[in-house]
């Protein structure tokens, strides 16, 4: 199972330097999509989403969330 980030392009690189595939999205539709993406890819299983990025996709992760299926979907205020 892999991790999978979701933030802007910084955030991403952090990553991505750590061995993290993610996707930098810098709009709301870009999010959306990749957020889609991510959450039924099966090799995934943790979505981790910034806390700028998270504002775009609020509802959705919330509905995410609350089924408690995989992926987990964690968002992190560091991110930018």
């Amino acid at each position: 199972m892999k991790y999978f980030v979701l933030s802007d392009n910084d955030g991403v690189s952090l990553f991505k330097s750590l061995g993290v595939e993610g996707k930098a999205v810098s709009t709301q539709e870009e999010a959306q999509e990749a957020f889609k993406l991510a959450i039924c890819s099966t090799e995934i299983s943790t979505v981790i989403v910034s806390e700028r990025i998270e504002k775009w996709l609020e509802n959705e992760i919330s509905s995410h969330n609350k089924k408690g299926i995989l992926p987990t979907v964690i968002v992190l205020s560091s991110l930018g």
